[in-house]
């Protein structure tokens, strides 16, 4: 765990077995070892996080086998820091996920959720403790915000004969799309301008933030 740089490691065995034992270990996660005796060996570790097995083994014929055992290694670094980011914006309706990361051994959220991840549907504050496999324990907060993005395009308007009547849409919107394609000089732009000949009711759909949309309707 953290910045330990060797562990010891001894197979027991029957001492009328004799022989020393053997070591096998993947060297991609090894800085260097270090036989200390017959039974026990020294393992510096490199600055990574690794999991593996060491391998024991006695050379046959001893004790008329040739025995292997094995122990799984977590070589635990620096964490990726817990953040569940900055406090965030939620669109009525719409929810979103809080990612806590997926090297923790256990996640608590403010609810008892135990998952890595959290899906939010409504403002709030919201917290998630976790713990890593050396028993550190971190914790973060973030606060959730409703986000009203509603607007008017204001009230039904009256045409007449070959009247052309200009629509506005909010300002500040990444997006807009108008409906239906008819009598229209545009559908995708803040303003337009609209001509029916028969009564039409227009809608207007704007994306306030990625993903977070509102409309309103207007009859002609």
């Amino acid at each position: 765990c953290g910045t330990d740089t060797y562990l010891d490691f001894t197979a027991f065995k029957r001492s009328t077995c004799g022989a020393a034992v053997l070591w096998q270990i993947d060297n991609y996660a090894v800085d260097s070892m270090k036989v200390l005796n017959d039974t026990t060996i020294r393992i510096w570790f490199k600055n990574i996080n690794w999991q593996g097995n060491l391998y024991a083994s006695l050379p046959a014929p001893a004790c008329f086998t040739a025995p292997v055992d094995s122990i799984r290694i977590s070589v635990i670094r620096s964490q990726t820091p817990l953040s569940l980011g900055p406090d965030k914006v939620l669109c009525t309706g719409n929810s979103l996920v809080l990612h806590a990361g997926s090297t923790y051994n256990t996640y608590l959220w403010q609810d008892g959720s135990t998952d890595s991840l959290y899906t939010v549907a409504a403002p709030g504050l919201y917290w998630v403790s976790v713990s890593d496999a050396c028993g550190n324990n971190y914790r973060d907060t973030v606060l959730v915000t409703a986000l009203d993005v509603s607007f008017t395009i204001g009230p039904d308007r009256v045409r007449c004969n070959t009247d052309t009547i200009h629509l506005d849409g909010p300002s500040g919107y990444i997006s807009y799309q108008w409906s239906p394609n008819y009598a229209i000089s545009n559908t995708t732009g803040q303003h337009t301008v609209v001509s029916p000949a028969v009564d039409t009711i227009y809608i207007l759909k704007a994306e306030k933030l990625s993903g977070c949309f509102a409309s309103d309707t207007i009859r002609i």
